[in-house]
């Protein structure tokens, strides 16, 4: 008898179309699934749907992190199994659970996955998978978000047009309890650690030791700034001086201050690439909060391989 799978799509996605949906839907029956297919027509539907789902329903995502991340809110409230698919712009989610890009090459192999418990973020409740950010990566992300660039180069070229009327900003915190004052650039919260279409801001982060990284950028001159963004492709920007990073909890941003008012008016922490609310707000870490059907040979970066659930 075949297993049920609910094949949750967002429409705008690279496989939103009828005929390629159908393609999906074949392949999934090949693999031994009964598909019942659900087309997202709003934000918060992916939430909702996977919400009114039984505690054990097995769920395929096909969309970009946004949808995942939705998809994961909703599989908190009801149990529900989740299989993140790429189909996004940056597909980061992806990247870092070592699922291929290749999307009929990614089903074809999902008889070789196995369920995982993994942590996730929450934004004053509101269930975050991969990275949180505020400050110049804001700003960034909103340009990227507004952009009809297709590809992970949007989020490159987003970030250099936030960079040319950037002005240091003054984040007031408390990590863990503890108050900081950064003046500078950024101040980044990750759980799977990667945004932008494969850069790994927080590049030790792994997504089962009950922790958040943070990652705190101070003030970096323009001309630094190219010169380290590569980087931040491979992770070795945590070896400038003006980057830090640690491990947490909690995170509460109180306020955010200075730098330019057009950045200011539109500051607030996006999540999972898309914007959540403004500060204050407090970022903690929810342990074991989703179940997902992943690759267990590891993520694509080779590190600290997947363990099946139990």
């Amino acid at each position: 008898m075949a297993d049920a799978l609910h094949l949750l799509i967002n429409p705008r996605s690279a496989y939103g179309r009828e005929e390629r949906r159908s393609r999906i839907e074949r392949l999934l029956r090949t693999q031994g699934y009964e598909v019942t297919t659900h087309v997202t027509a709003a934000a918060g539907d992916a939430e909702n749907h996977t919400a009114a789902l039984g505690p054990d329903a097995l769920v395929a995502v096909v969309g970009g992190d946004g949808t995942i991340a939705e998809a994961a809110r909703g599989a908190v409230r009801s149990g529900a199994v989740l299989i993140p698919l790429p189909g996004g712009r940056g597909n980061d989610l992806c990247r870092y659970f070592g699922i291929g890009l290749d999307l009929e090459r990614a089903v074809q192999q999902l008889p070789t996955y196995a369920e995982r418990r993994i942590d996730a973020g929450s934004i004053d409740g509101r269930v975050f998978v991969g990275v949180a950010t505020i400050g110049f990566d804001a700003i960034a992300n909103d340009f990227a978000n507004r952009s009809k660039v297709r590809g992970k180069t949007v989020y490159a070229v987003s970030a250099l047009r936030a960079l040319a009327r950037w002005k240091p900003m003054t984040f007031t915190l408390l990590v863990d309890g503890e108050p900081r004052t950064l003046v500078g650039t950024s101040v980044v919260i990750g759980n799977t650690g990667r945004y932008g279409g494969g850069m790994r801001i927080c590049p030790r982060a792994e997504v089962d030791d009950g922790l958040l990284d943070l990652v705190t950028i101070g003030k970096v001159g323009r001309l630094d700034f190219v010169r380290t963004l590569p980087k931040v492709f491979t992770g070795s920007h945590l070896a400038h001086p003006q980057v830090h990073m640690e491990q947490v909890r909690t995170v509460r941003v109180e306020a955010v201050e200075g730098g330019r008012r057009a950045h200011r008016r539109r500051m607030a922490i996006y999540a999972d690439g898309d914007r959540v609310a403004a500060v204050p707000v407090e970022v903690s870490v929810l342990p074991d909060a989703v179940r997902m059907l992943l690759p267990v040979a590891g993520r694509a970066d080779g590190r600290a391989a997947s363990r099946a659930a139990g």
